[in-house]
């Protein structure tokens, strides 16, 4: 899988009620005008046993007359989006962020194996990003097997067609819309990244158990941090309604399998309830 496509997943991952049934990844049955769909709640990385509990999950996806996921990742190309994550100008982060942040950044970026001199010409958020990929490897996950990957790859190869919520380019330019591209979401990564709450492992746990309760939890804790509203507003709530929105004319159609990150699932105005607005009757399957 090429470094862009990662990233992508990574960033995903980043923006990542109890029912009381056995503990599995979510799965939602929709009902819209006589017509059935599916929502599966996503995690943007894998290890062996969650890739096994994928399988409870493909004979409704071979149900399906089209995928929709968040990005079609068979139509991803990385040296389109390489560019995005540099700085264009001679700026850099030395420029951005004080000796003191830098020191701790360096600090920090050092602990996986990254050294800040050979990514100063790279925007904060992709900074960031590269140093949760890191993290991740270091816990035994992977981003190449990501349930998104591996999901597609099953619509291929069962003949499936797979469409996207959004384009990869849409995603890098949230990313970037942040202020100072992202400085404050570096920080607040790093900052994260000691406390056990925010662990990959945490968040891997709460998607085998479709735990939308502790992703919930795991979201009010982000409250506080310098780039938490604009991650609730922007990549959870307004992703949100445009997900809805662009879904309706599918379910009126039915049989579409929708696979989009699980943390879109949680708060006041997740897809879930979002849908529910629209009359979508929404069964949890498991």
């Amino acid at each position: 899988m090429s470094i862009l496509k990662t990233q992508l997943l990574i960033f995903c991952l980043f923006i990542t009620f109890n029912f009381g049934l056995c503990a599995k990844p979510a799965l939602w049955q929709l009902e819209y005008q006589g017509k059935t769909s599916w929502l599966f709640g996503t995690i943007h990385l894998t290890n062996q046993s969650m890739v096994n509990e994928l399988e409870s999950i493909k004979p409704y996806l071979k149900q399906a007359r089209k995928l929709v996921t968040e990005i079609d990742l068979n139509q991803v190309n990385s040296k389109s989006l390489l560019r995005q994550t540099r700085f264009q100008t001679k700026q850099n982060i030395n420029q951005i962020y004080s000796k003191a942040e830098l020191s701790l950044i360096s600090s920090k970026l050092n602990q996986v194996g990254l050294d800040i001199k050979l990514l100063k010409q790279y925007k904060p958020w992709f900074i960031a990003l590269q140093f949760i990929n890191l993290q991740a490897i270091n816990q035994g996950y992977q981003f190449e097997n990501s349930v998104d990957e591996l999901l597609t790859r099953y619509a291929n190869a069962h003949a499936i067609p797979v469409s996207g919520l959004e384009a990869a380019s849409d995603q890098l330019e949230l990313l970037d819309k942040q202020a100072v591209q992202g400085k404050a979401m570096l920080l607040d990564t790093l900052a994260q990244a000691d406390k056990p709450e925010f662990q990959i492992n945490y968040i891997a746990n709460a998607w085998t158990d479709g735990d939308l309760n502790q992703l919930a939890t795991l979201n009010h804790m982000s409250n506080g941090y310098p780039s938490y509203e604009y991650f609730e507003q922007t990549l959870l709530i307004q992703r949100n309604k445009n997900w809805r929105d662009l879904l309706m004319t599918d379910l009126e159609q039915g049989k579409i399998f929708i696979a989009v990150g699980l943390m879109h699932m949680t708060g006041e105005q997740s897809l879930l309830r979002l849908l529910d607005q629209k009359n979508v009757t929404i069964k949890r399957l498991q």
